[in-house]
């Protein structure tokens, strides 16, 4: 197989496929994928490899411990079609060297696909800087209490982007997507500067005893979360909206645009934020700031009680250009809020 060489790079950058070769640049570039079916010439995928396009490494786990893989160089592993993974705890995958960037290649269910199988089956993050885009994330086995969460996040300037999480069953669900900092190394600002673009959430949380179903969970003080052209779709009775933030902390800077969040028609409303959630009656929101920008949200059987943002979760900040809606709208009609700060009465058309 010939491959080509452009010395000279490509003046105004190159796609081939919708993929952006620049990201490519100027790190190396190495090769994940387990898939049986191999190409002509290819060897059988091993962490031994050295994690070429011929001889890819089997797991992203060993392309990470790779000493080829240098970090903070500008370094890319693409993970190729129909790569599997499965989760069991939080040993399996730990994204802890700073600077790269996971791609996974294909499109639906033919992602590279990630299967969390046990509660703790959790996927670290560790190191500054990571970017893990394209990825399906799916629960398998019977979960009692569900899978506590696909990631946890606890190091800065982490970006996901168009990685879906799909609930399967009521015994198969996750009960929140990503949480932000927490745990026994919890610390104030050790997830700042978190970014998710492009991102889809089908969420069930239907399990006995599992009353959340969370897509983002803040559990540590944060600066500067955006979260854009992501949708959630819950299923539970008890949906928190996109960002839920823990009692006793605070979020600044927090900037959701172009979003939409839609709860179980059957579920009834509340002071639960539509949009932000949570809060508590500690220290949360004392502080708390942040902006939502042409965001959608689909709530229960009334509007009455229900908001973009729960009192206690922000502070300040300001709502413009977003559609609440209501299933029950010969009680409330829907309503297009216009401008709204936090702090004030809200002005609908």
């Amino acid at each position: 197989m010939a491959f080509s060489n452009y010395p000279h790079g490509f003046k105004n950058g190159i796609t081939i496929r919708g993929l952006p070769l620049d990201v490519v640049h100027p790190g190396k570039v190495h090769w994940v994928g387990n898939n049986a079916t191999r190409l002509d010439n290819e060897k059988t995928a091993a962490d031994g490899n050295d994690g070429t396009f011929l001889a890819p490494f089997s797991t992203i786990e060993g392309a990470l411990n790779d000493g080829d893989v240098v970090a903070s160089r500008g370094d890319v592993i693409f993970v190729r079609p129909g790569h599997t993974l499965a989760v069991t705890a939080e040993t399996t995958l730990a994204l802890d060297k700073a600077g790269i960037a996971i791609i996974g290649l294909g499109t639906g269910t033919n992602r590279p696909t990630i299967t969390h199988t046990a509660p703790s089956g959790t996927i670290l993050v560790t190191a500054a800087n990571v970017t893990f885009k394209n990825f399906l994330h799916t629960v398998a086995g019977t979960q009692t209490l569900g899978v506590d969460k696909a990631f946890h996040v606890s190091s800065t300037d982490f970006t996901m982007e168009d990685v879906e999480f799909r609930d399967l069953a009521a015994s198969a669900n996750f009960v929140a997507g990503v949480q932000l900092g927490g745990g026994a190394d919890a610390t104030a600002n050790q997830a700042d500067r978190f970014s998710m673009r492009g991102c889809k959430f089908q969420l069930l949380s239907t399990l006995g005893g599992v009353t959340k179903a969370l897509p983002i969970n803040v559990e540590a003080v944060t600066d500067s979360i955006e979260v854009a052209n992501t949708n959630v779709f819950s299923a539970s009775l008890s949906a928190e909206g996109i960002v839920r933030v823990a009692a006793s902390y605070n979020v600044t800077n927090l900037l959701i645009k172009d979003c939409i969040s839609m709860r179980a028609p059957s579920a009834t409303a509340g002071t639960v934020g539509a949009i932000v959630s949570g809060g508590g009656t500690g220290a949360a929101g004392s502080g708390g700031s942040g902006a939502l920008i042409r965001c959608m949200a689909a709530v229960g059987t009334t509007l009455s009680n229900n908001r973009y943002v729960s009192a206690n979760a922000l502070t300040t900040g300001i709502v413009v250009d977003c559609n609440l809606f209501s299933g029950a709208p010969e009680a409330t009609a829907a309503r297009t809020l216009i401008v709204q700060t936090l702090n004030q009465p809200a002005q609908f058309s």
